[in-house]
């Protein structure tokens, strides 16, 4: 396929047969096959490849870990196991999609990936849309995954703490002695202070990154919280209201219209 035909975002593909040869696709829905154009279907694997959104663009074993188990058995794929994470291209392809949009409008600040329980959710954020959103550093910058459990504010603190560390490279106990003082987040000088560092986390890229030019967004911050779902069922906690009253001040501008 002509590199022509592939930008940085978008890729046209005619899915429909076209007098070509053709491949059929059994969805198991109980009806007839769908008849997909063969060429077609080539170009988004070939698009899937130059982009890099594949799993083996992914580095397998880890560095770090050679001896990983790439089966991890009922633990979640993590991050360090996208090369080994198959069979939901479509699906990523289509939040990254749905989250370059959001950036791009401004108008929805959340995402949310539903299932049943056991369907991959968590290897799913993981393993597949956090190690591509962060290879597009121009666009997005997600922090570590918070899971909220029982204490989602103070048995978590290490989380927005080494993020903020991490991305604004100060040192980890200025951000500590200040969570530590402020577990109610009640304050709204707090939230500022937080909503201050975050935005200075976001504009740091800017600092190492090539050829960007002065007038492109920063990047937009990530915030994935995993296993969501326990900020509202009978053991959420006192804490669980708080973290919601947190991300709701975070994400909404002065004005009152969502903010990135």
């Amino acid at each position: 396929m002509p590199d022509a035909n592939i930008t940085s975002e978008w890729q046209r593909c005619d899915l429909f047969p076209n007098h070509r040869p053709t491949t059929e696709v059994d969805i198991a829905d109980g009806g007839e096959p769908v008849v997909l154009d063969r060429v077609g279907l080539r170009q988004l694997l070939d698009g899937l490849h130059t982009v890099g959104i594949a799993a083996e663009h992914f580095r397998w074993p880890p560095p770090d870990d050679p001896d990983r188990a790439p089966y991890r058995g009922w633990a979640p794929l993590e991050e360090v196991d996208a090369a080994v994470f198959f069979g939901r291209d479509a699906q990523i392809l289509r939040g990254l999609d749905v989250l370059r949009g959001m950036r791009s409008t401004g108008v929805e600040s959340l995402f949310v990936i539903l299932g049943p329980s056991g369907a991959g959710k968590s290897s799913f954020l993981r393993a597949g849309l956090l190690p591509r959103l962060r290879q597009d550093d121009r666009q997005f910058l997600p922090l570590s995954i918070v899971r909220p459990e029982r204490a989602v504010l103070t048995a978590n603190w290490a989380w927005l703490a080494a993020s903020i560390h991490t991305l604004r490279r100060l040192a980890l106990d200025c951000a500590h002695r200040w969570w530590g003082k402020s577990r109610t987040l009640a304050n709204p000088e707090h939230v500022e202070r937080l909503r201050e560092w975050l935005e200075e986390a976001a504009k740091s890229p800017s600092d190492r990154l090539l050829e960007v030019p002065a007038e492109q967004p920063a990047p937009t911050l990530i915030l994935p919280v995993d296993q969501a779902e326990e900020l509202f069922n009978a053991d959420a906690g006192p804490e669980a209201p708080r973290f919601l009253e947190l991300l709701a001040a975070l994400v909404q501008r002065d004005a009152g219209s969502p903010r990135r």
